[in-house]
């Protein structure tokens, strides 16, 4: 019997596993590293997504007069200021002023994502031929060189958190393709071919990187505000989480709710509210007086605002938008009249210029800020207690009250149909009323109709609500309040009312099915 040699299999293992780690770090080590490194390369700024970056300067030497923008960023301190981040921008030249966070935030975002199509390698190339190539490219150190007006280039600066600054500059349009002759910095040994989208960038004025919102605040803050308008004259005031509106000339009548979900997105959509333009920086200057002559107040809005930190007091903030209408001529001889509107902010200086598709944004109705509940959701959960009146359940009264969060019919504590109770509970809480009806167009029928006291565990008739009929709609009225008004309201909840003592009676149990029954012959 022939000894076994293990010495050859041995080795040839050892080579097969060497080879199979090898493999494992070129295909999940060294390969992804050096993907990265060639992406790294086509760009032309050396940033990653964690590069904090202090300060972003744009130059553009190709106009006459010459436009140069600088922002800083606010918020290297919390640690934020990163390609991805949503930080805080203030431009510092030509103004010092707040920057759009917005637009700064995506200019970084561009130039972070800003990379090469394909390069032109120079550094093989002879002094000569190089300096000639750059000329044409308008990428020499002359044209590098410039300061000040045009002619000249475009360039970019970006300063890091730790004091290195990178520069891009930007030079002639290729004749094939849309992309850019570039350097990035001083090497001259390497042009890289850019999208020519990063121009856009050189395009804005300053509108467009200043800070163009009206308010500085949330809509949360707001505890409460007025409309003064020739369609609306309102005011709402925020009670308890509720909305609590007054409406009229005089604004004493008294307090209705509003309609929490709608006014939230209304002033949401009103403090989110950009300009169009600056028309002065100092609205009573001579040119604010100017543009303002031939104008007529379209409306003024309050706020009452709440602030951010507690050692600040309360702010009022009025915004007051002004019209001025042209007619101007369209073919076919017919005219059309177009509005410019102009807005003054109470705590700002500028006077602006609206786009005037905003004046939509304060076109509300009456209806549309006023709850269309009979009651609140919050209401619904809190009631313990239903009382209904009325001709046809006789003299006295039928009577509901929970008990272990069962309704049971009082004083007997009989059983009631639950589905039944929840059921009108849910379509009381939900959006039915379809007008709003007052004087004169208050159909008749309330003595016919039927009375419903909703009461909670501190007061047996928190709510008081009659319904009635008439023709083929329903209606309602809230007892406690003392205007002069009724809803028109979703007849699904005439169907949901006992207008019988025995309607919310538990329905009889189904019988039971015969155990061993004998087949029929």
């Amino acid at each position: 019997m022939s000894k076994v040699n293990w010495v050859r299999p041995l080795l040839l293992s050892i080579i097969l596993v060497g080879l199979g780690t090898f493999a494992y770090w070129l295909e999940y080590s060294h390969k992804p590293k050096q993907e990265e490194q060639e992406t790294a390369s086509k760009k032309i700024f050396n940033l990653n997504k964690d590069t904090q970056v202090a300060s972003i300067r744009i130059i553009d030497q190709t106009v006459d007069t010459g436009k140069q923008f600088a922002f800083k960023c606010l918020d290297l301190e919390a640690k934020l200021c990163k390609p991805s981040d949503q930080s805080k921008w203030e431009i510092t030249e030509p103004l010092k002023i707040k920057a759009d966070e917005s637009n700064v935030n995506s200019l970084l975002s561009t130039i972070y994502a800003l990379s090469s199509s394909e390069t032109i390698d120079l550094g093989t190339e002879k002094p000569e031929k190089r300096s000639t190539l750059l000329k044409e490219y308008k990428l020499d150190s002359d044209a590098r060189k410039k300061t000040g007006k045009g002619p000249g280039i475009r360039r970019i600066e970006i300063t890091m958190a730790k004091g290195e600054t990178l520069v891009a500059y930007l030079g002639e349009t290729h004749p094939i393709g849309e992309t850019i002759f570039a350097l990035a910095g001083q090497d001259e040994n390497r042009v890289f071919l850019i999208p020519t989208y990063i121009k856009s960038n050189f395009d804005h004025d300053l509108t467009y990187w200043r800070d163009k919102k009206l308010f500085s605040i949330s809509s949360h803050q707001v505890q409460s505000f007025a409309l003064d308008s020739p369609k609306l004259k309102v005011s709402a005031k925020r009670k308890d989480s509720q909305w609590l509106l007054k409406s009229g000339q005089n604004l004493k009548k008294d307090e209705f709710p509003g309609d929490i979900e709608n006014i939230d997105n209304f002033l949401s959509g009103i403090t989110y509210l950009n300009a169009k333009q600056f028309v002065t920086e100092n609205k009573i200057d001579a040119k604010a007086k100017s543009t303002l002559q031939g104008t007529s107040r379209l409306l003024s809005f309050t706020l009452d605002v709440s602030p951010e930190k507690p050692e600040k007091n309360e702010e009022k903030i009025t915004l007051t938008i002004y019209e001025k209408k042209d007619k101007t001529s369209k073919k076919g001889g017919t005219k059309k009249d177009q509005s410019n509107l102009y807005v003054t902010v109470s705590n700002l200086d500028p006077l602006y210029e609206l786009d005037s598709s905003a004046k939509m944004k304060f076109e509300k109705t009456l209806k549309e800020l006023r709850l269309s509940k009979l009651i609140t959701t919050m209401e619904r959960y809190s009631i313990k207690r239903i009382e209904f009146l009325g001709k046809s359940l006789g003299t006295s009264p039928l009577i509901l009250a929970q008990t272990d969060a069962k309704w049971q019919k009082m004083p007997e504590k009989l059983s009631v149909d639950q589905d039944k109770v929840q059921g009108l509970l849910d379509k009381l809480s939900g959006n039915r009323i379809q007008e709003f009806l007052e004087g004169s167009a208050i159909p008749t029928g309330e003595q016919e109709g039927l009375q419903v006291f909703l009461g909670d565990e501190k007061s047996e008739k928190k709510r008081q609500l009659l319904f009635w009929k008439n023709g083929d709609k329903f209606y309602a009225r809230d007892l406690h309040s003392t205007r002069k008004e009724a809803f028109r309201v979703d007849p699904a909840i005439k169907e949901a009312l006992p207008w019988s003592r025995d309607f919310l009676s538990p329905a009889p149990p189904s019988p039971a099915p015969l155990l061993n029954a004998k087949k029929a012959t």
